[in-house]
């Protein structure tokens, strides 16, 4: 990986793998019953997260196929996400993903996300701020630094009534206009 793709994959904090908490996990995990792809990870992470594919920094999900039951925490910086979003909706509308959960902050006024929400079956604003975990935190019950903006989780599945009774605990549950 270049020092230029190095820099492009850091956020406002100059980290990019601040992990998602366990409980989080946990329920995403619950509702995919597995997680077959994790474009967007590390090795820590993964000793709890435990995807059985999954992609890092240095050998980025943007250049290999995802396919299974996919749970991304995208890179959350401003050139990184939108690509890791149309990633995203392209793997599922070829058929690669069959379901699949995405979390990301809650940036309402941006492109990648109207293009997330439009594909999406139903989706979690979450009440407060999550803390995620920063590299050599230890999973469990901890929670590690607030997040600067709102989330998202939002789910892409048939499964949405095993979704809503998930992460119902966690935010406001919306579905799309219709349904």
């Amino acid at each position: 990986m270049t020092n230029t793709t190095k820099s492009m994959m850091q956020n406002l904090t100059g980290n990019n793998e601040w992990r998602t908490p366990s409980l989080y996990i946990n329920a995403v995990k619950n509702v995919l019953g597995e997680i077959s792809i994790d474009p967007a990870s590390n090795a820590e992470a993964q000793a709890y997260i435990q995807a059985k594919t999954y992609y890092t920094a240095n050998n980025s999900g943007l250049n290999h196929s995802w396919e299974g039951k996919c749970f991304m925490n995208p890179p959350y910086s401003r050139d990184l996400i939108p690509k890791f979003a149309n990633k995203f909706v392209k793997e599922l509308e070829v058929g690669n993903i069959s379901s699949g959960i995405v979390l990301v902050n809650s940036a309402t006024d941006t492109g990648w996300f109207h293009l997330l929400h439009k594909q999406a079956a139903a989706m979690c604003l979450t009440k407060g701020r999550i803390g995620f975990l920063k590299p050599g935190d230890r999973y469990g019950d901890s929670i590690g630094k607030k997040g600067q903006l709102g989330t998202a989780f939002l789910y892409f599945g048939k499964d949405v009534q095993r979704f809503i009774s998930e992460f119902d605990k966690f935010g406001l549950i919306t579905l799309p206009v219709g349904v």
